[in-house]
């Protein structure tokens, strides 16, 4: 290494007191790792490169070194709802406020929304989110200016936004108005995207069908389809709510993986959200169809019900670990997660623990959204994605294990560095690339638009008494 840049071998060097690689070497002191061109050079004791000389060093100290979160299933602009869903069964929300309102979105909003979104995340340690919403340019857009890492998907369904699903809670099933040309043109736009985004260095392109229910069959075989011939990944939601599966029980299959199945669409290309209707012989038909999911606990607590996680994980699915609408705070949800899941599960099933959730949300979900090969682990080779998280904490006083500490009581509080693909974009309380401020401002004043264009359907909702009324603008 020594000699090939003149003042400097390196372009960085992070140092701190532990290191948990999530590779076979388990948790290494007095740790360092070397970053050239983006890429990992050196990853071990800090003794091992002390000779080297880095255009820039990070001492971070009394800190843990860990590889950057990769938040497996997101929905960064859809930060924009704040609480608008948090006081009912999402599940219901999905239909009666978020699809309604989705359709007065527009670009520039959503891309306000976003830029927002991922400045949460790199905040909170994430340095990957798998992405599936509408208006995916702007999505992508956010990424390279926040300078986090994103799969980016185009939402495709097969109805038009001022035409949503209407649901009936009696029921709970909803009833669709088809238009098959709308599908088709949504998934165009996903195809041009993918085109035009593929081999970009932080932004891979996907292919988003968003529910089994939401696309005929034939729209779901063309997504997959494009999916095969642009060699990208499948990013729909699935078995997520009994509506799904009661519409799914009328096309004659009883569960969504088994329709799935039936069409053809299941392959190692799928990453799926959600997955909690599913039984045991639907979760052997994932696992030998070699799909990916991700563990989205906070949000399907949201929708009052939780997957069955142990049973999938004993399957052998890979499995990410998501938030999916809410908060990017994923190292906070970890300790819920672990605790429901574990009290959900069933009794004779191995208990999830500490290193199950840290693994699903570094190298099992790089893997999971088809990045396994760049990023989930710190070792040579591999794309320098990391976080340093400062352990001088009251909360953290006793690390009698680390990878134990970070799961159950450590936050996105707690994070002082995140590193995308060598670069710092976030270091001791503020982003690196962008105004904070402006961000901030943009996303607010969005919102407001936002809500302006749908005050007609929230004044005639439950929504009504609830939204107050400067969140309008109105002072």
């Amino acid at each position: 290494m020594s000699g090939r840049r003149g003042q400097a071998d390196v372009d960085l060097i992070v140092r701190a007191d532990r290191m948990v690689p999530m590779t076979s070497e388990g948790v290494v002191d007095d740790a360092a790792v070397c970053v050239r061109d983006g890429e990992i050079v050196y990853a071990g004791p800090a003794a091992g490169c002390a000779s080297l000389r880095a255009g820039r060093v990070v001492e971070a100290g009394d800190a843990v070194l860990i590889p950057g979160l990769v938040n497996a299933h997101t929905h960064v602009g859809d930060h924009i709802y704040g609480t608008m869903v948090d006081e009912a069964d999402v599940s219901e929300s999905l239909y009666e406020v978020i699809f309604p309102l989705a359709g007065k979105l527009d670009h520039d909003l959503l891309h306000a929304a976003a830029r927002v979104g991922m400045w949460d995340a790199v905040r909170c340690g994430v340095t990957t989110v798998c992405d599936q919403n509408m208006y995916a340019e702007a999505t992508a857009q956010a990424a390279t200016e926040v300078g986090i890492r994103a799969v980016v998907a185009e939402k495709v369904v097969e109805y038009r936004m001022d035409s949503t699903p209407s649901f009936d809670r009696g029921s709970r099933t909803y009833a669709m108005t088809w238009d098959r040309a709308e599908a088709e043109r949504l998934l165009a736009l996903g195809v041009e995207f993918a085109e035009r985004w593929r081999g970009h260095p932080l932004v891979s392109p996907a292919i988003g069908p968003l529910a089994a229910d939401h696309l005929s069959t034939d729209m779901l075989r063309e997504c997959a389809r494009a999916a095969d011939s642009l060699g990208v990944k499948l990013v729909p939601h699935i078995a997520q709510t009994e509506a799904e599966g009661a519409e799914l029980r009328r096309r004659g299959y009883e569960g969504s993986i088994r329709y799935l199945d039936a069409i053809g669409f299941l392959s190692p290309a799928v990453h799926a959200a959600h997955m909690v209707f599913v039984d045991d012989e639907e979760i052997a038909i994932a696992a030998d169809r070699g799909i990916s999911m991700s563990f989205n606990p906070l949000s399907m607590l949201s929708c009052r019900c939780f997957p069955p996680i142990q049973r999938e994980l004993a399957a052998g699915i890979r499995s990410g670990f998501g938030t999916d609408a809410f908060s990017m705070d994923m190292l906070a949800d970890m300790r819920p997660a672990i605790y429901v899941a574990n009290l959900l599960g069933d009794a004779d099933a191995a208990p999830l623990g500490a290193h199950d959730l840290l693994r699903m949300a570094t190298v099992e979900g790089a893997q999971a959204v088809g990045l396994g090969d760049q990023i989930g682990t710190i070792e040579p080779g591999k794309r320098a994605d990391l976080v340093v998280l400062d352990l001088h904490d009251p909360r953290l006083m006793q690390v009698s294990n680390v990878v134990e500490t970070l799961a159950y009581y450590a936050s996105g509080r707690n994070v002082t560095h995140t590193i995308v693909d060598g670069n710092v974009v976030y270091e001791g309380g503020e982003a690196a690339l962008f105004d904070e401020d402006e961000v901030l401002d943009a996303g607010r004043d969005g919102a407001a638009e936002w809500l302006r264009r749908g005050r007609g359907l929230i004044g005639g909702s439950a929504l009504a008494d609830r939204v107050d009324q400067r969140a309008y603008g109105v002072p």
